[in-house]
């Protein structure tokens, strides 16, 4: 069943609105400055994960063994880099390694925002205040997990399962 019109302009708003607030969010990553990182993981870690997984995924190369890292490391056993992952096969094999992890952030910010949204709405609360869930979701962690991302892909997750869970179920 297709939504009406309405709602379709709404979802749309909405998205645009999540877009708004991921570029706020992501702004000087997504225009070639790297995140706030001083000391955590994204520096010494994912953005050499991700550089060394562009360049495999661009090359034909295999990604299952990373030689740079511990003095070799099973990819493969790894879930944390998430190299089997589908968007993120698509995205780095179009990004180099830092570029590509400030996309995948975005796109889980903006998802972030949007499945908070509809979470919100199916409890029956208003779009204005709906529209502010997932913005104050993100304003809720520090830039430091933000900008982790296995943090930040399991953002979209809560809000998601919230918003399937209601509708299986009916409002509670």
């Amino acid at each position: 069943m297709m939504p009406a019109m309405t709602e379709r302009r709404e979802y749309l708003l909405v998205l645009v609105w999540s877009v708004c607030i991921g570029l706020v969010w992501m702004g000087p990553a997504l225009f070639g400055y790297a995140m706030h990182i001083t000391d955590h993981d994204t520096a010494l870690q994912y953005y050499p994960y991700f550089d060394f997984y562009a360049k495999a995924l661009q090359s034909g190369q295999s990604f299952l063994w990373m030689p740079g890292i511990f003095s070799g490391f099973p990819t493969y056993l790894s879930q944390s880099a998430g190299f089997f992952d589908p968007l993120n096969i698509l995205i780095f094999s179009f990004f180099d390694g830092i570029t590509g992890t400030h996309v995948r952030l975005f796109l889980d910010f903006v998802a972030t925002c949007f499945f908070s949204y509809l979470a919100a709405r199916s409890f029956g609360i208003s779009r204005v205040a709906s529209a502010l869930v997932g913005p104050s979701f993100l304003i809720a962690f520090h830039m430091r997990f933000l900008s982790n991302p296995i943090i930040a892909n399991t953002l979209p997750l809560i809000p998601l399962l919230v918003y399937v869970t209601i509708g299986l179920f009916g409002t509670m």
